[in-house]
C-alpha cells in the first residue's frame, strides 16, 4: 500500500478498482486473480479486465442487434404472407378486377399514345378479358386494331363498344 501497510488474501476486483483510483495501491503492485496463475502489475490487469469487459459489451451489442434484425425480418415476412393472403382473397372475390382491368387499359393507352400499337393491343386484350364491360376498352383496342391494319377486328370492336353504349344507355 502507499501508506506502507500490506494487505493479503483474495480481494475483489472492485475493490482493488476502487483502491487503485484512491491511489491507495502502487502502480507497479503486482496481482493475481484468483484461479489465474500469472501475476501482473495492477494496471495492466485493470487494463486487461477492461478490454475483456468491452468486449464482452460489444459481443452482447451484436447479438442484440442479431436478434433484432432476425425479429423484425420475421415480423415482416408474418406482414408479406398476411398481405399475400389479402390479396388473394380479393382477387377470389373479384375485387380486384376492376383495378387490374383498369390499370392494363391505362397502360395500353400510354403504349398507344408511344405508337406501340403491339404493346398497346396486348394490354388492353388484358384489360377486355377481366372486365369486357366497358365500352372504352373496347374502342382503345380498334383504334390499336386499326394502327396494326386489321380493319375487320377494329370495326368488330367498334360494333361491340357501341352495343355496349346501347346496353348502358337509360331507357326513354
Amino acid at each position: 500500500m502507499t501508506d506502507g501497510t500490506t494487505q493479503q488474501g483474495p480481494l475483489k476486483l472492485s475493490e482493488l478498482r476502487r483502491m487503485q483510483k484512491a491511489n491507495q495501491i502502487p502502480a507497479d503492485t503486482k496481482v493475481c486473480l484468483v484461479g489465474g496463475k500469472i501475476w501482473r502489475p495492477i494496471a495492466e490487469e485493470a487494463r486487461q479486465q477492461t478490454i475483456a469487459q468491452v468486449s464482452l459489451y460489444v459481443i452482447i451489442l451484436i447479438l442484440w442487434i442479431g436478434a433484432t434484425i432476425w425479429y423484425n425480418s420475421s415480423i415482416k415476412e408474418q406482414r408479406e404472407d398476411k398481405l399475400q393472403k389479402m390479396a388473394q382473397n380479393a382477387l377470389a372475390s373479384g375485387v380486384l378486377t376492376d383495378y387490374q382491368a383498369n390499370d392494363d387499359y391505362q397502360s395500353g393507352i400510354k403504349l398507344l399514345d408511344a405508337g406501340d400499337y403491339q404493346g398497346a393491343l396486348m394490354n388492353l386484350d388484358a384489360a377486355i378479358s377481366v372486365k369486357s364491360t366497358d365500352p372504352k376498352f373496347f374502342d382503345a383496342r380498334a383504334k390499336a386494331k386499326e394502327n396494326l391494319g386489321d380493319h375487320a377486328g377494329a370495326a368488330a370492336d367498334t360494333d361491340r363498344a357501341n352495343q355496349l353504349r346501347s346496353q348502358a344507355a337509360p331507357a326513354k
